[in-house]
């Protein structure tokens, strides 16, 4: 076989190497939508690191794209989440793997929380936010995909009503607040 033979040889096995490496990745399919939970949960703080334990299981509220064939009041399991610090400076003390799971229609819904991005805990309130990534496997399947996870908690004592709702949501809210203290602002002003 003389030396051209083998580069094309070469350059064949190659082009179809990346043909299959682009087949792959054209049928990647993303989860769309964002799930929303309700439920409790308590807290505790010891030896500098807050942990949060739900009170499984959760309820789901209801979802979107994905998300949105699933009944509300399924329930879902959450595990606990443990960080150090406290504010953006929070640091998760492992991943959790999976933070949240829902079984529904044949499929396995889950997130798994690798990061946090910030996180607060008093004796009346809880809020978290993070990063992770989401799976959907079963009778529907959808690539693992990166995705954004928070929650809100108030109660008394460390024990907290808590919502889990997307971050779209939370920001939209936060923004809303900010209008609304700045007309008041501008309001008292004339």
């Amino acid at each position: 076989m003389n030396k051209y033979t083998q580069y094309l040889k070469h350059l064949c096995l190659a082009a179809v190497m990346l043909m299959t490496a682009t087949t792959q990745h054209a049928q990647e399919i993303p989860i769309t939508g964002e799930a929303f939970f309700t439920g409790s949960g308590f807290g505790m703080q010891s030896g500098g690191i807050s942990t949060l334990t739900f009170n499984n299981p959760m309820t789901f509220t209801f979802g979107t794209g994905d998300y949105s064939v699933i009944t509300p009041g399924t329930p879902a399991t959450f595990a606990p989440i443990s960080w150090t610090g406290s504010g953006p400076s929070a640091m998760l003390t492992a991943p959790v793997t999976p933070e949240w799971t829902i079984i529904f229609g044949g499929s396995t819904y889950q997130f798994d929380l690798l990061a946090v991005s910030s996180a607060t805990m008093t004796s009346t309130g809880v809020s978290l936010s993070g990063t992770g990534v989401a799976t959907v496997s079963g009778a529907t399947t959808r690539d693992p995909t990166p995705y954004q996870f928070s929650l809100e908690g108030t109660g008394s004592g460390f024990n907290y009503t808590i919502a889990v709702p997307e971050p779209q949501t939370i920001a939209l809210l936060v923004s809303g607040v900010a209008v609304v203290l700045l007309w008041a602002r501008r309001c008292q002003r004339i």
